[in-house]
């Protein structure tokens, strides 16, 4: 293959691979090429004496045609064309699918969020706690959903008491040896900070709670 065959490969594309499929079909004027891709006239014309610049077509009298001794270039450039249009939109349909399950997967996070939510006000309406350790499970599951971590870390004293409520105090830790009792949440002492956690286990029963409501 020619350089120059090369450059004219490289340079025909988009709409002037479609005018070249239609007139694959047969000889056509540029009035029934317009009418049959949708483009005006002035800009089919510049395309079509473009491709006759090339050596692809030529016009007889009123129709445009394909040189006859260059339809097998032009049978590799459709064909390219065809394979590219193909890869493109393979590509595309994969990202859509990727796209639909990402949702699909946020959207089913969200929901067993929702579900988690209902087993928890369901397990606080049975336990019937006091205000003070109500308030304590609540914010430790909140922050569960909210960052998946099961455990808060604090300095011991007042940055515990700040982020429950100061005016529990003392409470706190009551409220939390109350929870240990029941298996929810637990205490742990080291170096100057507290850590407060909910048991794993605890939240385990929850997701059960869920898997059987929903079979």
């Amino acid at each position: 293959m020619s350089n120059s065959t090369i450059t004219t490969l490289t340079k025909v594309r988009g709409l002037s691979i479609k005018i070249l499929e239609a007139l694959r079909g047969g000889p056509k004027t540029s009035s029934e090429l317009c009418l049959e891709l949708g483009v005006r006239g002035n800009y089919m014309r510049s395309y079509l004496h473009n491709m006759k610049k090339y050596g692809l077509i030529t016009k007889n009298e009123f129709f445009w045609k394909i040189v006859p001794d260059k339809i097998n270039i032009i049978n590799k450039m459709i064909n390219r064309n065809n394979i590219y249009k193909a890869k493109e939109k393979a590509k595309e349909s994969k990202g859509i699918s990727k796209r639909k399950s990402k949702t699909k997967t946020n959207g089913e996070r969200i929901f067993e969020k929702e579900k988690l939510r209902e087993a928890f006000e369901c397990f606080l309406k049975q336990q019937k706690y006091e205000v003070v350790v109500e308030d304590v499970v609540r914010k430790l599951f909140k922050h569960y959903i909210e960052t998946g971590a099961l455990y808060l870390l604090f300095k011991e004293g007042y940055d515990m008491e700040a982020y429950f409520d100061k005016h529990y105090s003392g409470d706190i830790l009551r409220a939390i040896d109350i929870l240990t009792n029941d298996r929810v949440a637990y205490k742990i002492f080291k170096k100057g900070e507290i850590k407060i956690a909910l048991y794993k286990d605890f939240i385990e029963k929850l997701k059960s709670l869920v898997n059987n409501d929903e079979r």
